[in-house]
């Protein structure tokens, strides 16, 4: 196999892994709460791509950055979603363990570039299973 079908498969898995933790319920979610998250999820994983064309990586994670919480569905789902990409961009050596924003504050152009690069192929993949995985209602 080669090492670009290898990098491709790592996002899957990875995106893949994301997705189904949003399928664990913690005691304190009802079904309704976890439905509305998963939907809004969904519907932020289809928007952060093109987001991030119009608007650059950093302002774009900024965003998500400043909507993250833990009491509003929606909240919850720009949690994950920061969450997520924070650790493939981890995972790919890109990230250090410093708070995403923070990285990407001090991070020199190319490796922004880079981080670019691989946040838009991992959402591509968050995105295909969060459409296949949350069906239902999407706030959009």
């Amino acid at each position: 196999m080669s090492r670009r079908k290898d990098i491709e498969m790592e996002r899957a898995n990875t995106a893949y892994d994301s997705i189904m933790e949003l399928h664990k319920k913690e005691e304190s979610d009802s079904k309704d709460f976890l439905e509305k998250t998963k939907a809004s999820y969904r519907a932020y994983a289809k928007k952060l791509p093109m987001l991030i064309l119009n608007n650059g990586f950093g302002a774009s994670i900024a965003f998500v950055n400043s909507k993250k919480g833990k009491g509003k569905a929606e909240e919850r789902a720009y949690d994950f979603l920061y969450k997520h990409i924070q650790k493939r961009l981890r995972d790919t050596g890109l990230a250090d363990e410093k708070d995403l924003m923070e990285t990407i504050v001090k991070s020199k152009n190319d490796d922004y570039r880079q981080m670019t690069k691989e946040a838009l192929a991992f959402l591509n993949w968050l995105r295909r299973f969060a459409e296949a995985e949350f069906k239902g209602d999407v706030q959009e």
